[in-house]
């Protein structure tokens, strides 16, 4: 993959973060107080489009705040409102990280549609308009295709990598030769002519 192709579409790939100080809203605010969840791709100027399963209630799990007065998880909307998005936790070309920027989640819009593992928030402050966004993809890759995944895995600074599509069917693209875990989840695949392939993504993310 062309390393121009690459330096075109890594600044929409963004990271989903808890926000700190729910301590302050929340009695019982869980133990995920700004932990870096997973990750997302800008699709338009105020739109991320990730996977479901970073707003979902883990009511087991002991992690997510619960509502006033009671042991009952935050709703969905809730929880994502209760995230921002950050832009540019990677490092630049000398290794050195650069100065992340961050806008709050201000809307869930879409929710596991159709039963998918997907999900788009409306972030504030418009960043796709500064850093661009990329297309969603009209079409699905060919087996062999080479697909690129930009990520944050381990909620570490953003991470490409890329292989082959192994299977491809209507509801899925699979792989194996592509690294991801915990906190990439979300993450956004990149086909040809950089189109975007939704991806659903293994694992909720790094937990404190």
């Amino acid at each position: 993959r062309p390393r121009a192709d690459e330096d075109a579409h890594h600044p929409p790939a963004v990271q989903v973060q808890w926000t700190a100080g729910r301590g302050g809203v929340f009695t019982n605010p869980g133990n995920v107080d700004g932990v870096r969840w997973g990750s997302g791709t800008l699709i338009a100027p105020d739109l991320v489009l990730t996977c479901g399963h970073l707003f979902d209630q883990r009511a087991d799990g002991g992690a997510q705040p619960r509502q006033h007065g009671s042991m009952q998880v935050l709703t969905p909307q809730q929880i994502a409102t209760s995230m921002h998005i950050n832009v540019l936790f990677q490092v630049d070309r000398s290794g050195v990280l650069r100065t992340e920027q961050s806008f709050p989640i201000v809307a869930l819009v879409e929710y596991r549609l159709g039963g998918l593992d997907m999900a788009v928030v409306r972030v504030g402050g418009n960043p796709g308009s500064t850093y661009g966004f990329t297309a969603v993809a009209t079409a699905n890759p060919a087996v062999g295709d080479m697909l690129a995944i930009i990520g944050h895995p381990a909620g570490m600074p953003k991470r490409v990598e890329a292989g082959p599509a192994t299977v491809v069917t209507t509801p899925q693209v699979r792989y194996d030769a592509i690294a991801s875990g915990g906190g990439a989840s979300g993450s956004g695949m990149l086909g040809r002519a950089g189109a975007r392939v939704n991806r659903r993504g293994a694992g909720a993310g790094p937990r404190a």
